[in-house]
């Protein structure tokens, strides 16, 4: 995954950008397109690129988008699910008055307990690569972490299983 030249891919944009970039890969231009439906009224993927589907144009409309989203406008895209249903592609999310935060699970399995486990990606302010974290509540297994209730402690960030979502 390419990061923008511009400091836009932090927080919880970079998981917009891992998900614009999902399904730019995918060729699902339409499902970019639904992204556009939040309060700050971006211009729809395809009415931007014009039918220029190259990666130069990708990007360009990739610093668009996180140009013109911020948390408020990406947890209008997000709802509440319960750790008991979580699959890759969901999101602990926290919207802040000053600072939020988002962490994407980007692999799940099974434990030899029969435990859900998952790993997590995320970037960081100011922009950076979007990375992955470690468990630093359990080294045994980290970077993966158990699907449960309650905290759930990142490197930097502290989420609660509420904090659980999923795209809309």
């Amino acid at each position: 995954l390419e990061q923008p030249k511009k400091n836009v891919q932090f927080n919880a944009n970079a998981m917009m950008s891992l998900r614009l970039e999902y399904f730019f890969r995918s060729k699902k231009y339409n499902e970019i397109d639904k992204l556009s439906k939040i309060s700050t009224k971006p211009i729809p993927y395809t009415d931007y690129v014009k039918g220029d589907y190259s990666h130069t144009k990708y990007m360009q409309y990739l610093i668009y988008y996180l140009e013109n989203t911020n948390s408020n406008t990406i947890a209008e895209l997000l709802k509440p699910i319960s750790i008991k249903e979580i699959q890759i592609g969901d999101v602990f999310f926290q919207k802040g008055n000053i600072k939020s935060h988002a962490v994407m699970v980007i692999d799940l399995a099974k434990d030899k307990n029969g435990n859900n486990i998952f790993i997590l990606a995320q970037s960081y302010y100011p922009s950076q690569d979007i990375h992955i974290l470690s468990n630093p509540s359990n080294d045994l297994i980290s970077p993966w972490y158990i699907a449960k209730e309650g905290i759930l402690l990142t490197p930097e960030w502290r989420f609660l299983s509420s904090d659980l979502m999923r795209f809309k």
